[in-house]
């Protein structure tokens, strides 16, 4: 869409585990599969905004659907972030 006409993001971080756990469970931010992403990305909006929020998440949707990478793996996170 950016391409056609200019379009301003705001990010919001949201999370399917928390809302599909099932009733009277409560997820594992230590160790669940999306905490370490989640918290890389908060990090990145804090510091650098939606415009370095967006190029993170664009890179960690590439490593995920373009060459198959799991996200729970810190050296993709870290790729993702060079």
């Amino acid at each position: 869409m950016r391409r056609v006409r200019p379009v301003e993001v705001h990010w919001k971080l949201f999370c399917l585990e928390e809302v599909n756990k099932k009733e009277g469970t409560e997820v594992d931010w230590e160790n669940g599969r999306s905490a370490p992403v989640l918290r890389v990305l908060a990090l990145v909006r804090r510091k650098y905004g939606d415009e370095g929020f967006d190029r993170l998440y664009d890179a960690l949707g590439k490593a995920r659907f373009v060459r198959e990478e799991t996200l729970n793996d810190p050296a993709v996170i870290e790729a993702a972030l060079k």
